[in-house]
């Protein structure tokens, strides 16, 4: 199934900075595999229908030299019970986490 969404633009406050990163955040509940079991953290509630962390892709911009489509890559997963914003770069324990989207395009329209 293909998804289309469109977003307003930002507007920045000053002149654009010279290169803008993207980034994306996916993620499916109940989506169990061998090293996310629904024992990994059993006293943590956040956790308990939650299975692979959500992936998050990136795509950076450079603003001179745009060009039409930048396909995002995923660079890492959330924290596995929403705890903190950081991001956790090691991706060998996901797997069809990493399915949920065929691919991941920010399309630039002038």
């Amino acid at each position: 199934m293909r998804m289309e969404n469109t977003f307003r633009p930002c507007l920045f406050p000053g002149p654009l900075p010279e290169k803008v990163g993207v980034m994306f955040e996916i993620n499916q509940n109940w989506d169990w595999n061998e090293y996310w079991t629904n024992d990994r953290y059993p006293d943590n509630v956040n956790y308990l229908n939650n299975a692979q962390p959500a992936v998050v892709y990136e795509a950076n911009i450079d603003m001179e030299n745009i060009r039409e489509r930048y396909l995002l890559k995923p660079i890492g997963h959330s924290h596995p019970t929403g705890a903190t914003g950081e991001l956790f770069t090691d991706l060998s324990t996901l797997t069809t986490a990493l399915k949920i989207a065929d691919s991941v395009v920010v399309a630039i329209r002038r």
